[in-house]
């Protein structure tokens, strides 16, 4: 089936060419601001209006409407540009175009703000719980639903959120503690307090964490290599053993060998003495790794003990955490004052208005 004009890319350019090809020249030729503004108007109205339109004969009749527009912009015939423009270039649409602006028309709908999204959320719940309670019908129109019920859900809403802050101050002033993530065997500490609690982490400390991470992996992954590297220089033991012994094979197995690879006394049986010549430099590599480990390890405790410790950090944080906590309750008593007199009907004086108000 042979697809309409429209939707050819070769026609969709030469639409483009040629509108922009007209701007150009309103810049260029126009030195006129309002027969610019007058013409660039309609244009954009011409072609709004004939979005839709499938008539073939129809859209060649506006594109010649436009190269003559353009040839007198050329030509600088101000004159007959002007009594163009104040005819009317759109052509009525078909039928079918009809049908597509108004669809398009119809499904445009208002985008909703932030806090108009979460009124309605609140409005929602609200109705559904009242609904299954059999305290509102199961149909409502819009307006009561925004005039009435909305002001109603957002004071039932503000009410439950007042007793929840007053259960967090009854509670006392929060507690500022120590926590740690883990990278690898060691522990990097953070204190945590209500003040920084879902604060992003600084880029910094990721990459940090994410480097000891990474070397911790490192030597891990390390430390496997060189145990299955074990398995090979206990073979090469036992051969060149079993060369020089007259082809005497060692008493040991496999899997004892590799547990006292990590070991730093030798064996007791000297006939064990060519799988250590193999095993040492493994022994080496692997005690130097756990070595880099623990100090990492020890490094974090002492500035887990050192700086957040003796160094006043905790006592920083529990002095901030308590002088928050006393500002907030004496907000919130301030807000319990004004709470008797809300109005729920009234912008300035409803609960969230006077939640507001206080910061809350």
């Amino acid at each position: 089936m042979v697809s309409n004009f429209s939707r050819l890319s070769s026609h969709r350019h030469y639409v483009l060419r040629l509108y922009r090809c007209t701007l150009r020249l309103l810049r260029r030729n126009c030195h006129s601001i309002l027969l610019q503004s007058n013409i660039r108007n309609k244009i954009k109205a011409v072609l709004k209006d004939n979005r839709n339109n499938k008539s073939s004969w129809n859209v060649l009749a506006l594109l010649k409407k436009l190269e003559e527009l353009n040839g007198h912009l050329f030509e600088h015939n101000f004159k007959i540009m002007s009594e163009l423009v104040r005819v009317s270039s759109v052509i009525e649409p078909s039928e079918s175009s009809k049908i597509l602006n108004l669809l398009e028309s119809s499904t445009k709908t208002k985008v909703q703000t932030p806090e108009e999204t979460k009124q309605m959320g609140i409005l929602s719940k609200y109705i559904t719980s009242k609904q299954a309670s059999g305290h509102l019908p199961n149909t409502i129109p819009g307006e009561y639903k925004r005039g009435l019920l909305l002001p109603l859900a957002l004071h039932e809403f503000s009410q439950r959120k007042i007793k929840r802050i007053e259960q967090q101050l009854d509670k006392g002033i929060p507690k500022v503690y120590l926590s740690y993530t883990k990278a690898g065997s060691s522990k990097i500490w953070f204190v945590r307090a209500p003040f920084n609690k879902g604060r992003r982490q600084s880029k910094g400390l990721s990459a940090f964490i994410k480097y000891e991470r990474e070397k911790n992996q490192k030597s891990i992954d390390s430390i496997a290599y060189c145990e299955n590297m074990a398995k090979w220089a206990f073979y090469e033991a036992v051969w060149e053993h079993a060369i020089e012994n007259g082809g005497k094979i060692l008493p040991f197995s496999l899997y004892n060998m590799l547990n006292n690879i990590k070991l730093d006394k030798p064996h007791e049986d000297n006939s064990a003495l060519k799988v250590y010549e193999w095993f040492f430099p493994l022994k080496t590599v692997i005690n130097r790794l756990g070595q880099k480990n623990n100090l990492t390890t020890k490094c974090f405790e002492r500035y887990k003990q050192r700086l957040i410790m003796k160094d006043g950090r905790m006592d920083f944080f529990t002095k901030k955490t308590a002088k928050m906590y006393k500002n907030r309750k004496a907000r919130f008593d301030a807000m319990s004052k004004a709470v008797p007199y809300a109005f729920i009907y009234h912008d300035k004086y409803n609960l969230p208005s006077i939640l507001d108000k206080h910061k809350f």
